[in-house]
């Protein structure tokens, strides 16, 4: 287990969250109120599968239920004075002064999907564990500063409901977390190597060719790509020639993750995770929320109300996609012969 910490020696080691324009905090307001978080408690829930695999939302589902904390971008903008806002009633206030900024710069979406930006918007906790702020796993250097940041959210959040948590980099890392905080659970979501592959290089592709709400507001290293004309151009040509090398690059990392994953699996407590697939998530959505419910054992909630959740949408793959179908079929076959995909 993650051992207690106290926040004075963590924070003076990082600066959160990303050091970008209105969220500059050289100090730490929450330095003076340390010792409130020292014996709380947590027991997180993380929901975990490759990027673009849909992770969003189940997230934004799950927590419809209002049976789970969360850290959203508040959160992350204001880590360094959630204790502060909280014991001082200033959590409404800075809500509206981040959703203002969001107006006001245009950042009402991600930029790389169709959902909408505030500051109670859910949030992966990857920008909170180090530079870059952003594709971080939870690893021996950064577990004090996770564990903070549990600790933080249970305080303002109310300690008698568990975290739900997400990060899609993690998602090969489930034993290590284990290892940490003995009391996870799992929601593994998985997706079509095709269709993952797909929605992931558009992804890429938006956060390189202009601002989002990421290099803004959350991630240095964004930033840097927005400011830099050079760093543009290499990574575009990665992304947009007749035959994108960064396919194979990224094909071949969350391939790797996938091996990881199916080997890993077999050595994890089945009772502390749940398998479900993003295309039954759409499909048959009632079943697949009561597996993830009766997982999680919450009484009282109404799974067909979930339905109302999903928007089915045309997926038309990009040219350089359909080419490589078959090496992308070929690298993920393990994987897809694991979860019936064709």
């Amino acid at each position: 287990m993650v051992t207690s910490i106290h926040m004075k020696k963590v924070a003076k080691k990082q600066r959160m969250p990303a050091q970008t324009g209105e969220f500059v905090k050289d100090h730490q307001l929450d330095d003076q109120f340390a010792d409130q978080i020292n014996n709380i408690s947590y027991k997180p829930v993380f929901i975990l599968g490759l990027h673009r695999s849909g992770t969003s939302i189940l997230y934004k589902m799950l927590r419809s239920t209002k049976n789970f904390n969360s850290l959203t971008a508040y959160d992350v903008v204001y880590y360094n004075q959630l204790l502060y806002n909280k014991i001082n009633d200033m959590q409404e206030e800075y809500k509206k002064r981040f959703n203002n900024l969001i107006m006001k710069t245009g950042q009402e979406s991600r930029g790389i999907d169709r959902i909408k930006m505030n500051a109670d918007f859910a949030i992966e906790y990857s920008f909170l564990l180090g530079p870059p702020y952003l594709f971080q796993q939870l690893k021996p250097d950064n577990t004090q500063i996770f564990d903070e940041m549990c600790r933080k959210l249970q305080f303002v959040k109310g300690k008698e409901k568990p975290l739900l948590l997400k990060n899609p980099w993690d998602f090969p890392n489930f034993l290590f977390i284990k290892k940490q905080v003995p009391d996870a659970k799992f929601i593994f979501i998985h997706r079509h190597p095709v269709d993952m592959m797909n929605s992931s290089m558009n992804a890429l592709r938006v956060i390189v060719n202009k601002e989002t709400v990421y290099s803004d507001i959350f991630s240095p290293f964004a930033k840097k790509i927005d400011e830099n004309p050079l760093l543009q151009y290499f990574l575009k040509s990665l992304l947009y020639s007749i035959a994108p090398p960064a396919i194979p690059l990224v094909v071949e990392n969350r391939a790797l993750y996938t091996r990881r994953f199916l080997q890993d699996i077999q050595k994890l407590d089945p009772s502390s995770f749940v398998n479900v697939r993003y295309e039954d998530l759409c499909a048959k959505t009632t079943s697949t929320m009561q597996k993830i419910v009766n997982h999680l054992d919450i009484d009282g909630i109404d799974v067909e109300s979930f339905e109302d959740f999903i928007n089915p949408r045309d997926l038309t793959y990009t040219p350089d996609i359909k080419r490589m179908k078959s090496y992308i079929l070929k690298r993920f076959a393990p994987y897809c012969s694991h979860f019936s995909y064709q």
